[in-house]
């Protein structure tokens, strides 16, 4: 993973350049467009060894929106669920820093004697302890027991529900990531398995529509037009009732039908989705004026 490079960037470089990036978007977007970020936007650009010219649009200027991006990097990450969660991950120190600065200030922040680093040191050593296993580790974690414990963590709680800079709650995650390196772990593969999973059900799904928008045009195509929306409530529940959501599928078969030269089959669906939209037009207009423009 670590050995590819697209553009000229590992994945690592891709993170951070579309990490920077995308903060100095966040900046013009803030200002509605008015703050002049093109120097800084170039700067960066250059610094990847990235072509400006890629980010240009029709008029010759920057397009800030697509600043960041490599197309290339962008379909592997999206193809590859570890690769994915990895990406995510390592702006995050950057960013942070970025946002807040350096936060070790934060870090001798102290509630009842206890510093958030040592707060943060804590957590992790107690992550994925049972409630009996608690109380007698908090005494070798430097609290006096677990009344104490109670109150610093929720004197924790309460000041980075307080903070609106988020700079307690962000530099509480840092270190919480050093000392939590098991945790960690075991939270990155999980969010593999999530990424991965969401992967398979949208994989799933595609396959499942495309599935249907074929049995649609094959009943169209044998005279059994008139039980695809059956067909189709019946496949996917839960767009029974969303005539927008069904019609997507028919749109697709007049699309296909359109490409594959077939009029027919096209003016079976159509008569279907001249019902289903609800057209005032009279159904024979419409379908004409919706053939005319499938097939000219």
């Amino acid at each position: 993973m670590g050995d590819l490079v697209i553009r000229g960037l590992t994945l690592e470089q891709y993170a951070l350049f579309s990490a920077e990036a995308g903060l100095l978007r966040q900046e013009w977007e803030k200002s509605e467009g008015t703050l002049d970020i093109r120097d800084k936007m170039l700067a960066i650009l250059a610094k990847y060894g990235q072509d400006p010219r890629t980010c240009l649009d029709e008029d010759g200027k920057l397009n800030y929106h697509a600043c960041g991006l490599i197309a290339e990097w962008h379909d592997v990450i999206n193809d590859n669920p570890e690769m994915m969660v990895k990406y995510s991950q390592i702006p995050g120190e950057y960013i942070s820093r970025q946002m807040f600065g350096g936060a070790g200030a934060s870090a001798d922040t102290a509630i009842e004697g206890v510093t958030l680093e040592q707060y943060a040191k804590a957590c992790a050593a107690l992550q994925g302890k049972t409630e009996a296993e608690v109380p007698a580790l908090v005494p070798t974690l430097g609290f006096k027991d677990m009344d104490h414990w109670a109150k610093v963590r929720d004197g924790f709680n309460d000041a980075m529900g307080k903070d609106t800079t988020l700079k307690l709650a962000t530099h509480f995650g840092q270190l919480f990531a050093k000392y939590g390196q098991e945790h960690m772990a075991a939270g990155t593969q999980y969010s593999v398995d999530v990424v991965t999973e969401y992967k398979e059900q949208g994989e799933a799904r595609d396959k499942l529509q495309q599935d249907a928008v074929k049995q649609a045009m094959k009943m169209a195509v044998s005279g059994q037009a008139g039980g695809i929306l059956d067909y189709l409530k019946k496949t996917f529940p839960d767009d029974a009732g969303d005539a927008d959501a069904l019609d997507w599928y028919l749109d697709k078969a007049c699309d296909l039908f359109g490409e594959a030269g077939n009029r027919d089959g096209a003016r079976a669906v159509l008569e279907v989705r001249h019902g289903l939209r609800g057209e005032e037009e009279p159904k024979k207009e419409w379908v004409e004026n919706e053939l005319e423009l499938l097939f000219g």
